[in-house]
């Protein structure tokens, strides 16, 4: 009698087969039972511990976990007082496909809520920083950075009506810089440079003010380059390259200044 030795073979994959169906089934009941949890935490508003069960799975990226998660954080993150931070993950790519609609309005309402909140913060921020800017002009004395037009506001009054001039080389382009001299008493006590209608360098002798200014002394300036002595924009160039931008930057300046 001939024996079929296959059976057993065949028997032990089919015992492997369902082996691993079961355990794929049971596998993907734990994943389900998770999600379900999470969700249930998450409308019941308990995020942190939403946020922990989705974390879990997150690797999974099964079914609405990712776009729970982000909701959560969101969440967290406004009940925290940082409205900016929620603001920045709201805007990310938060979609529910299997949540139901009641969930998706309150998504949409949660993100108009944060986002008028958040633009009411910046405009706040930008009314305080200008309340800042303007107390620090009127009782203040000019600084860098300050804007130009404001140059008579600051606590020195107006400056003397002889503005006095230099220049100041930048990119390779010269800019013509206006110096505003300030007296009290009669007494020379504050300077301040300007170049592009910003306020670049102060000088403040205040502490011992000087006499007035006679001759019309300015401070060192940098007139810029000479291409005298240079044949060719090249040799100019390998010259003065930490002057300039970049080669066409310097070209350009060696032929407005009389170079050949």
């Amino acid at each position: 009698m001939k024996v079929d030795r296959r059976k057993p073979a065949k028997y032990i994959i089919l015992a492997l087969l369902v082996a691993v169906a079961v355990g794929a089934l049971f596998r993907h009941q734990k994943i389900d039972s998770a999600y379900s949890e999470a969700e249930q935490l998450v409308f019941a508003g308990a995020y942190q511990e939403a946020v922990e069960q989705l974390e879990a799975i997150s690797h999974l990226h099964y079914r609405d976990t990712e776009a729970l998660l982000r909701y959560c954080e969101a969440h967290l993150e406004y009940e925290d007082g940082d409205i900016s931070s929620a603001y920045v993950t709201l805007r990310k790519a938060i979609v529910f496909q299997y949540q139901p609609a009641e969930l998706n309005q309150e998504l949409a309402e949660f993100r108009a809520l944060v986002e008028k909140e958040y633009i009411a913060a910046i405009e706040a921020q930008r009314k305080k920083e200008k309340e800042q800017q303007e107390e620090r002009i009127r009782n203040g004395v000019p600084y860098v950075g300050m804007p130009e037009e404001r140059i008579a506001d600051t606590s020195l009054g107006k400056p003397s009506e002889k503005v006095r001039h230099n220049y100041e080389m930048k990119g390779g382009k010269s800019y013509l810089a206006n110096l505003y001299d300030f007296y009290q008493n009669g007494k020379f006590v504050f300077t301040a440079r300007c170049v592009d209608g910003v306020v670049t360098e102060v000088w403040d002798s205040r502490d011992h003010p000087q006499e007035p200014l006679t001759a019309d002394p300015e401070p060192p300036t940098y007139a810029g380059p000479s291409v005298e002595g240079f044949s060719n924009p090249e040799d100019f160039y390998d010259w003065y390259m930490d002057d300039f931008y970049d080669y066409y930057d310097a070209e350009d300046y060696y032929y407005d200044h009389g170079g050949r």
